[in-house]
């Protein structure tokens, strides 16, 4: 399963509520001259076919742009379409919180399966339960209201396709709708229905669930033996670091030390935030880029090694590593990280309007020479609100310094 376009209606942090991304390749692909090699940065869905889908989705944004709310939008869309069963207990964490949400919630997602393109139209409905640490409002829990599924039946697709979702349903033929009248063949069955109830997509039986591996981020040590080389990349003074699962515990050997068996606990402490974090991204990283999945990493960049982030940023953009075509969603707080990102059309940086919503602006739109680099277009604010605002930041030094020399 391939995610090519989303959009969620129903979220006040963004412009008229709507959030909605293009996670296609917009612009021209360039091909290697070598036709037996794949291009880099994308995934071709069908030989000699026009549609590629982007393995690199990058979100920047100064603080407080939602750029942590749009990684958990995604997420939610990836597991509404591979893993049903989540929807209900999706924010049950606050790693998943998405904030203030209206109460109902359309979600609207155009994918690619099996060699076929669908779209799926989704509304929701949801209950709001406080956090009991901070009494701010998480989605508790989400049920299915209506549902259609659209399958592409055009003799060819092309990118003007993908411009709207309502251009992509001329083009297409509903083929499953979770209500309608009796004897319309495209309704679901009332069994069917019964089983699915109102936690379960009607794409449940679409996608089968091992076709797609989302993984997220835990900051702490799989408990696994972790490979050499990637622990060595965040610390060469590791000689292995092997998990027993009967015993649940790791041992850990340092060069010129003696074997320490250790909890995780003590592992995660032992070791070095950057080492513990690296090690546990890259590690995800490759499983997901071995089963064509998706990753989504917000503040990709916390505790690591710029160097290391951009390595890892590579290793979905090269063909060569990623022959499956994973999808990475990432955020970050510092461009300079998306001038390793070699595409113009997968970077989307997040700001606020006057009127303190939230727009998901795509770079090419407002930056078409492909020689500018990324960070220095952000740093200068070209794209407006790209940047801390001046006045802020000079009333926040102003306060600074009359409180210090009071």
């Amino acid at each position: 399963m391939k995610l090519l376009k989303i959009q969620v209606q129903g979220v006040p942090l963004f412009k008229n509520d709507t959030f909605e991304l293009d996670l296609y390749a917009k612009d021209r692909v360039p091909l290697p001259e070598d036709e037996t090699l794949a291009p880099n940065d994308v995934f071709r869905l069908a030989k000699n076919g026009a549609i590629y889908s982007q393995n690199i989705i990058g979100l920047a944004g100064v603080n407080a742009t939602g750029k942590t709310t749009a990684l958990n939008l995604i997420y939610l869309v990836l597991n509404i379409l591979t893993q049903p069963t989540i929807v209900r207990g999706f924010a049950n964490s606050t790693a998943s919180r998405i904030g203030k949400i209206n109460k109902k919630v359309t979600i609207r997602a155009i994918f690619w399966q099996d060699g076929h393109y669908y779209l799926l139209e989704s509304k929701l409905e949801h209950a709001l339960g406080p956090n009991k640490e901070n009494g701010t409002l998480f989605v508790d829990t989400f049920s299915f209201i209506d549902e259609t599924l659209w399958q592409f039946r055009g003799s060819r697709i092309s990118r003007s396709d993908f411009a709207s979702f309502e251009n992509f349903k001329k083009k297409s033929q509903i083929i499953t709708r979770r209500n309608g009248p009796e004897g319309d063949e495209t309704v679901l069955p009332k069994n069917v229905r019964a089983f699915l109830n109102d936690g379960l997509s009607i794409v449940f039986p679409l996608i089968r669930k091992e076709d797609v591996y989302i993984e997220g981020r835990n900051k702490k040590l799989p408990e696994r033996t972790l490979s050499t080389p990637i622990v060595q990349a965040f610390d060469n003074s590791v000689e292995y670091l092997e998990w027993n699962a009967e015993s649940s515990v790791y041992k850990l050997k340092f060069f010129n030390e003696p074997e320490q068996i250790v909890s995780a606990d003590v592992a995660n402490t032992i070791l070095s935030r950057g080492t513990v974090e690296g090690s546990e991204l890259v590690t995800r990283a490759v499983d997901v880029l071995k089963r064509g999945g998706c990753l989504v990493i917000d503040e990709i960049e916390e505790a690591l090694n710029r160097s290391l982030v951009s390595t890892v940023i590579d290793l979905f953009a090269s063909p060569i590593t990623n022959p499956h075509g994973a999808q990475l969603f990432f955020s970050t707080h510092y461009p300079q990280l998306l001038d390793s990102v070699h595409r113009k059309d997968n970077i989307y940086v997040l700001v606020r309007n006057e009127n303190y919503k939230t727009e998901a602006i795509k770079f090419s739109d407002k930056v078409k020479r492909i020689e500018n680099k990324k960070s220095e277009v952000i740093m200068a604010n070209l794209i407006k609100g790209s940047t801390p605002r001046y006045p802020d930041v000079q009333a926040m030094r102003d306060y600074v310094r009359n409180y210090v020399s009071e």
